[in-house]
């Protein structure tokens, strides 16, 4: 399989322009080819009906080992609830945690309201891996017989008629459901239906077969291969977004579309570090398998065509892919649903089942706010996975990842410093050997990323860190406000790891001049050895892990002051405040008014230095001073709250400069 695999990648890396039909071939005989297609049609049809008739057969047999129709547990409910959610809603109708999930369209029959499939239920197979993998094992080798036959049609059709799309699309899709890559890839390197459609199926097949990053690359030839209308059905995003984001991106004119379409894949790709995007690729192949399917009215389970609700179908593997399995009530279900349906004059569309997908998925998305404004966007603004203590989470999209999760890295301690043309992050975040599922003391190497926009994503550096210690580093930061990004990659015990968010950088001090400014204070360990004058190599060593503290006793505290120098006398001001004591613009206002003293809900520290006689390391840079200063606060008296700590200098010119950050003691 490997070597198919190389040779895949190498054959599909630039993807390849469609054969033209053999002239061998000469011209198509009408009559012959119409009784072929019938022929096709009802070998299709039946084996449809085969399938339909073990996959029933098969679900009857895990009914009573499962949860029986009028099922008395949460999980239970919500499958019947899902069952029923083409009910017209009112008090009878289905929770509202399934209504706001349904899928609808032009046909009341058959809505969908995808759902997990239940935790506690008996393990089996996910179609996503083998469509006939859940079968008894004598329908399984049957319905692969009758799939051989139909696909041998399939081929004897696509050779007298090589230019026709529909026989292309059907020899890729049924090899990929008998699970032969191999024979899928052929099909698709011997379509000759036009450049788009092959090349859409070139993409599906490398996809399939686990080259993402090629798979990418070749939908983007597909789509540009496309007339501007059919790039832009292509290229919609909307099925993905909020309903608020929908209508907006929905409103926009085509042409005026592919900046926000081109964001939202840069701030959904799963992980940086890895060539291409694997969550746009995913995208895609689903886009293509629902088109592979749309090809026939009624398929194995599922209607297709729009008069029977296959709009919303598409839509729901357009989002989430294809199901682990499908739940089917049984006879009984379906002779409920018609009952209802027909006394409400509706159409009927049996069998009506549930699309169940496996908990654990990723949600690599990020929240509306975070489109609009990518900069300002924060860690909290993607939720990869579910919380664990939501049991109805259930996002517009999600994805199960081949490669495996994706764990959510903290943010934990990153502060911004100046230098003459640049700045430096200094970043310290917690390596949980439970979040990572690694052996505590286990060595870890972590990418840094800087991005601006989808064309430019830079890594930075490279830093080690030792799950249960934490990894902690500074590294230059362009001068452009951006993106930044911390990922760890999988490996054979645990998954990968991420964080994300925008990162306004600060003026050079070079941009700074003259100009006086701080930098925001960094908390670090000042246990051990008495920590003296610190640079930022010793303040990043100590680096504490995160900003909220479990009742701390003292904390150190770094910050760089640029523009005062060491002949000037300084006024120096550390005060720790309670958020709910004064607004910020009181606190910073207070720093130097005379006054009584502090309040009761702050810890101040005043001092004042003279030139020769300061605490601090006095640098350079560019001609600008550059001077580091540490301190260390006593907390133990202070009650649990929000804090923010705010330095300030001033000299006896007047010129002040203050900086803060906030803390949380727990």
């Amino acid at each position: 399989m490997w070597p198919f695999l190389l040779a895949l990648q190498v054959s599909f890396s630039a993807p390849l322009a469609p054969s033209s039909p053999s002239a061998a071939a000469g011209p198509v005989d009408s009559l012959a080819a119409h009784a072929l297609e019938r022929r096709i049609d009802r070998t299709a049809d039946a084996f449809f009906r085969s399938f339909r008739s073990a996959w029933m057969s098969r679900q009857d047999e895990l009914r009573p080992r499962e949860w029986s129709y009028r099922s008395e547990t949460l999980d239970g409910r919500m499958r019947t609830a899902s069952l029923h959610c083409h009910t017209v809603p009112s008090r009878w109708g289905p929770p509202l945690s399934i209504q706001r999930n349904v899928i609808r369209n032009s046909m009341l029959a058959q809505p969908q309201c995808p759902w997990w499939y239940p935790q506690d239920a008996p393990k089996i197979w996910d179609e996503r891996f083998s469509i006939d993998a859940g079968f008894r094992t004598g329908d399984r080798v049957r319905l692969r017989a009758e799939r051989a036959v139909l696909q041998a049609l399939l081929d004897t059709a696509a050779q007298q008629d090589p230019q026709n799309a529909r026989w292309a699309r059907q020899r890729v899709r049924f090899a990929l459901d008998a699970g032969d890559v191999p024979r899928a890839a052929n099909a698709a390197l011997e379509c000759a239906a036009g450049v788009a459609e092959c090349t859409l199926l070139q993409g599906l097949v490398m996809h399939q077969a686990g080259v993402h990053a090629a798979a990418d690359s070749t939908f983007a030839v597909a789509m540009r291969a496309m007339p501007a209308a059919e790039r832009c059905a292509w290229a919609d995003v909307a099925v993905l977004l909020e309903p608020e984001a929908r209508e907006r991106y929905s409103a926009t004119p085509c042409a005026e579309r592919s900046a926000f379409e081109e964001r939202l894949w840069w701030l959904a790709d799963p992980l940086y570090r890895e060539p291409g995007n694997e969550r746009r690729a995913e995208h895609f192949a689903r886009k293509v398998m629902a088109r592979l399917r749309q090809d026939w009215r009624h398929d194995e389970r599922l209607h297709w065509h729009e008069e029977h609700g296959g709009g919303a179908v598409a839509e729901m593997v357009v989002r989430y892919g294809w199901p682990t399995q499908f739940y089917w009530g049984g006879f009984a279900a379906d002779t409920g649903h018609a009952s209802y349906l027909l006394a409400i004059v509706a159409d009927t569309s049996a069998p009506y089942v549930v699309a169940e997908y496996t908990a654990g998925r990723l949600h690599t998305l990020p929240a509306a706010r975070a489109l609009d404004a990518p900069l300002r966007a924060t860690p909290r603004d993607w939720q990869l996975r579910a919380p664990t203590s939501d049991l109805f989470w259930w996002p517009r999209e999600h994805w199960a990842r081949e490669a495996g999760p994706i764990a959510t890295l903290p943010a934990g301690q990153h502060v911004l410093f100046r230098r003459s043309d640049a700045a430096r992050v200094a970043w310290g975040t917690a390596l949980d050997a439970k979040a990572l599922a690694r052996p505590r003391g286990q060595a870890v190497q972590a990418d840094f990323f800087h991005s601006t926009g989808p064309t430019n994503v830079v890594r930075m550096g490279t830093f080690a860190g030792v799950v249960g210690r934490g990894l902690r580093f500074h590294a230059p930061l362009p001068s452009d406000s951006g993106l930044v990004a911390l990922e760890i990659g999988h490996d054979s015990l645990g998954p990968a790891a991420r964080t994300r968010f925008g990162l306004h950088a600060p003026a050079t001090l070079r941009e700074l001049g003259v100009e006086p400014a701080l930098s925001p204070p960094l908390l670090f360990d000042p246990s051990g050895s008495p920590p003296n004058l610190l640079d930022l190599d010793g303040a990043v060593a100590r680096m504490l892990l995160s900003t909220e503290l479990e009742r701390p006793r003292r904390v150190g505290v770094y910050w760089e002051s640029y523009g005062f120098i060491a002949t000037d006398t300084l006024d120096l001001e550390v005060r720790l405040t309670r958020q709910d004591e004064a607004g910020i613009t009181t606190r910073i206002v207070d720093f130097f008014r005379p006054g009584p003293g502090p309040d009761p809900g702050t810890v101040s520290l005043r001092w004042r230095e003279l030139p020769g006689v300061h605490r601090a390391r006095y640098d350079s840079d560019e001609g600008v001073a550059v001077a580091m200063r540490n301190i260390t606060l006593e907390l133990s008296a202070l009650p649990r709250s929000t804090y923010t700590l705010a330095v300030a200098v001033r000299n006896t010119q007047g010129r002040t400069a203050t900086n803060e950050m906030t803390l949380v003691i727990r």
